[in-house]
């Protein structure tokens, strides 16, 4: 027998001890993170002493004593007290109810209502709440990971859906809570807000837990800890203490966004997102709440300039969506005008650059907006928010109407607010003290009955009641997909303030991965499908990827759209769309496909729900409860099948498809949409849409 024989097994015993040694000592170093991670009272009085304002003491007892105004949310509670009552005497009992409900530790998320998450009570009457619980499922996340375990998808527990946890530490709750409290004078609530970050803290350790897991939701933490503080400055129940723990915590919470920045790589490129741009987000919260914890401005400084250039990435210069997802987008210009009125507030103000661009996003969602308010669902939606001032638990996740009424208030543009609710008007109670009334916004706006937004790869047809919504977006996110779907020339449409055919939304992450790419693939969307092929491809393990397989471009006339993609090329199938107003009040839909013989092409129409389809000869009548349309297909044979329809994260509603499929090599295909009174013959229609085209 030979040395290396008798080494080889000795060798191996060795690695592994090594490697248990290694995994022991990281277990050791996580116990002891359960101890650390916020600075010592002497750490704070350096900090401050550093910054000119004395040691920690004499600044707690300067919070304790009040403050001051922190942000541009109200500061005269007699005010709002008058203003909610006299003009929103409706909210006021939903307030209460959600105060009430936090109180006990039930929360609204994902669209349910009152979700119990309550640990225990505390003196007082107010749960402390089981943090680590996923409010979906039921199911409990393990709390002592650190960070950088929670990468591994196998430790969640199975089925369980971490957006949950999240989503509850995001405290969005509270800035209802703090409203209910300036109503009523009650200090219960106080003492929800309070106990509610005290014990978080207490229980959820720096760099533990699935609540340091992303810092995305880290930055919204402290976001919404902020936004509700105001309320509350001057209780009872914020005393030395409690202020001791909270400032602690948030200098913890800074150093922790500034050193987790949320960026990757893409073919060599450094590639951002919406997350990184709400870590920026919460630090220049953070920095503008609380310039005293602000080491030398450094989180101002890395905030401001991240701000500047994150508004120019993540909206395309014609407003449109850098993610290809118009929900993703609301949530971007929500942070990035709420950052905008920050810093006026605080004389800090933004660029001209700054401003201009985020008013191009506004006059994207205005244009695409649908007439009862509804936004079309391109790509993902996770109802993600930067914070949320009026109907907490119940706002409109397919809308931005709320966000259009605070855009038109601070941007002084009021256009965007038209067609808004009572309700929605509420929404700029909150952000008065950062606007500038009367400047000038991006312009543009107009309902003019074609819009083209280029760059994003989107546009809107208007016919009489009807609007056509197309989209060809590139793969976004600088190709990298995160939140793109198979939705090359899938349109949208409605007549009035129905919406009639419909992007099916996202549904679920990662807790349900069969439903993921479900919602995400072709035949889900308002588009062509050859053989069975998805545009791009998608690979079922990769919930967050898409990779490019075509390109795409949309041109317009003042009668139209017209656009073609590349995706099927590699079978030899070329396909171009084309959308033309023909006698004001008809949508001509012209599909041109080249090199499909020996392919079977399909065509998918998915309804919204509440739409009821009545399939006859070379039509189907759409009707909804809030109107209908005629779907004129020709001689294109159609069927119906069950689908489902997600209005927001976590939720689905069954729905309904209609289908078609050929397989004789099309090089035409003819369809068009119209009002119910409307008669359309197809061949005439096509016709008229030759002589629009040939015209431009």
């Amino acid at each position: 027998m030979g040395l290396a024989a008798v080494t080889a097994p000795a060798k191996r015993l060795v690695r592994q001890e090594r490697r248990r040694a290694d995994l022991v000592a990281e277990r050791i170093w996580e116990l002891q993170l359960r101890w650390g991670g916020l600075p010592s009272r002497g750490e704070m009085t350096a900090l401050l002493r550093r910054n000119g304002l004395g040691t920690f003491s004499e600044y707690v007892e300067a919070q304790v004593a009040g403050a001051g105004r922190r942000n541009f949310l109200p500061v005269d509670r007699a005010r709002f007290v008058q203003d909610v009552r006299s003009n929103w005497p409706d909210a006021v009992p939903g307030i209460l109810g959600v105060a009430e409900a936090a109180v006990a530790g039930r929360l609204s998320l994902f669209g349910r209502e009152g979700v119990p998450l309550a640990r225990r009570r505390a003196p007082g009457g107010v749960a402390r709440l089981d943090w680590p619980r996923d409010p979906l499922s039921g199911k409990r996340f393990p709390r002592w990971p650190s960070e950088w375990r929670w990468g591994s998808l196998a430790l969640p527990p199975p089925g369980a859906d971490v957006k949950g946890p999240w989503e509850v530490s995001r405290a969005q709750h509270l800035v209802t809570v703090g409203q209910a409290y300036w109503l009523t004078g009650d200090e219960r609530y106080a003492r929800c807000f309070a106990l509610s970050i005290s014990d978080f803290t207490r229980r959820n350790p720096v760099r533990l837990g699935p609540h340091w897991a992303c810092n995305m939701d880290v930055s919204l933490r402290v976001v919404g800890w902020l936004a509700a503080l105001g309320f509350f400055q001057g209780s009872p129940c914020l005393g030395r203490r409690w202020w001791e723990l909270f400032c602690r915590s948030l200098v913890a919470h800074g150093r922790f966004m500034l050193a987790h920045l949320e960026f990757g790589t893409l073919d060599g490129r450094v590639v951002t997102s919406n997350h990184y741009l709400a870590n920026v987000f919460g630090l220049y919260w953070l920095a503008l709440n609380f310039p005293g914890l602000d080491a030398g401005a450094l989180w101002r400084g890395t905030a401001e300039r991240a701000l500047e250039a994150e508004c120019q990435r993540q909206v395309n210069p014609d407003g449109g969506p850098f993610e290809a997802s118009i929900p993703y987008l609301r949530l971007v210009l929500e942070m990035l005008l709420s950052a905008w009125a920050l810093g006026n507030q605080a004389g800090h103000r933004l660029s001209e650059a700054y401003r201009q661009r985020v008013a191009a996003g506004f006059d994207f969602l205005a244009a695409v907006r649908q007439e009862g308010g509804r936004l079309p669902q391109l790509g993902d939606a996770d109802d993600g928010r930067a914070h949320v001032f009026t109907r907490y638990g119940k706002w409109p996740t397919e809308s931005a109407d709320w966000l259009l009424v605070a855009a038109a208030h601070v941007l002084g543009q009021p256009r965007w607010a038209e067609g808004t609710g009572p309700a929605d008007q509420m929404e700029r109670v909150f952000w008065g003290d950062g606007a500038l009334p009367g400047e000038a916004a991006a312009p543009g706006g107009q309902q003019a009955p074609v819009r083209l937004f280029p760059a994003s790869g989107a546009g809107v047809v208007r016919a009489g009641p009807s609007q056509l919504f197309i989209a060809n977006t590139p793969i976004g996110t600088d190709g990298f997909g995160n939140h793109k779907h198979n939705d090359q020339l899938s349109v949208e449409w409605s007549v009035g303030r129905q919406p009639l055919l419909a992007d099916p939304g996202s549904y679920s992450y990662t807790s349900d991965p069969q439903a993921r790419n479900a919602f995400r693939a072709t035949r889900a969307h308002t588009t062509v499908m050859v053989d069975g092929q998805e545009q791009h491809e998608l690979r079922p393990e990769l919930l967050f990827r898409l990779f490019a397989r075509g390109s795409g471009h949309l041109e317009a006339t003042d009668m139209g759209v017209a656009g073609s993609h590349s995706a099927y090329e590699r079978l030899g199938v070329t396909f171009r769309r084309r959308v033309s107003i023909v006698e004001g009040a008809v949508l001509v839909v012209d599909d041109f496909l080249s090199g499909t013989d020996g392919h079977v092409v399909e065509w998918s129409f998915s309804l919204y729900p509440g739409v009821k389809a009545e399939v006859g000869q070379g039509r189907a009548l759409l009707r909804g409860p809030d109107g209908g349309g005629c779907l004129w297909v020709g001689d294109l044979a159609i069927w119906q099948e069950q689908c489902w329809y997600s209005p927001g994260y976590g939720r689905r509603l069954p729905a309904s498809r209609l289908r078609a499929a050929r397989s004789d090599g099309p090089e035409r295909v003819t369809w068009a949409l119209a009002p119910l009174d409307v008669e359309v013959d197809l061949a005439s229609a096509a016709r008229a849409a030759d002589e629009l085209w040939a015209r431009s």
